[in-house]
Order: structure tokens, then sequence, then C-alpha cells
């Protein structure tokens, strides 16, 4: 999609932010409360501040914590993976901007030792956590603090 809209001469992102703003209001003429949430993409914001007023929440995975993605619940390679702290800082500087707005930000943190610190970190930014394994095959077994 990126290299047809570049073949085009046009701004891949605004082209997204486009079809957003075109899915919400299509969305809220059948029913006004309808909400837009982005998934990941924390750098579609990048240049392009009118993407706060289109969409909802935005929903990130992985700030902190990641792991590989397989079906199999009890891979140890499925949680803990501590991400670069330039990564996660890169993430939580454009994350910020969807907060200073007041729009919620949603975390999913792919930690099982790390969960207590996981929740910590993200409670601690002022997201709404939640921490799991990658295989995301059941609910979490790491339940937020006072759950």
């Amino acid at each position: 999609m990126i290299r047809v809209a570049q073949a085009n001469s046009l701004d891949p992102a605004d082209e997204m932010i486009a079809f957003i703003r075109e899915m919400r209001a299509y969305a809220r003429l059948i029913d006004p409360d309808f909400l837009i949430i982005q998934q990941n993409a924390f750098s579609l914001i990048d240049g392009h501040p009118e993407l706060l007023e289109v969409v909802d929440a935005i929903s990130q995975e992985a700030i902190w914590y990641d792991g590989v993605a397989t079906d199999d619940w009890n891979d140890p390679n499925g949680y803990d993976r501590v991400n670069d702290s330039s990564y996660s800082k890169r993430i939580m500087s454009h994350l910020d901007l969807y907060l200073s707005v007041g729009l919620p930000v949603f975390d999913c943190e792919y930690a099982l030792i790390n969960a207590e610190i996981a929740y910590s970190n993200t409670l601690g930014k002022g997201y709404r956590p939640y921490v799991t394994r990658r295989s995301l095959r059941q609910l979490t077994t790491t339940l937020s603090p006072g759950y």
C-alpha cells in the first residue's frame, strides 16, 4: 500500500488518515458511539497531528517487553524479551502526544516473569495495561495489581 501511494505521488500517511476519517464518518452514521482505536503504528502521527482528531484511542503492543509469536502458550521465547530502551523511549514520546489531548493509551506487554515491572511501567505512564504472553492463545494469567 505504501509503494502504491508513493508511485502515485501520494503521502501514505495522508491516505491512511483520510481512510480512517472516512471510516469514522461512515460508522458514526450507523452508530454515533462508534470508536476508532488505532492498533500500533505509533509513528503514523509523525508530521500528522490531525490523526488525533480521527482516533478515539491507541492500543500499542510491546513497549517494554516482547516475545516470539507462536501457538505454544508455554514457549519460553513468547515473553519477557526486553526491548531496547531507545525503542521504548521512541514509542513513549509518540504516545505522549495521544495522552496530551486526553486520548486513552492501551498497552499490551508480553511478560510473565517481568509482569509486575510491565504493569508498573504501564500504569506509571498513565496507560491502560494488559500483560500476557505473545501466543495470545488464552487469557492472561498475569493479572494487574489490585485485580
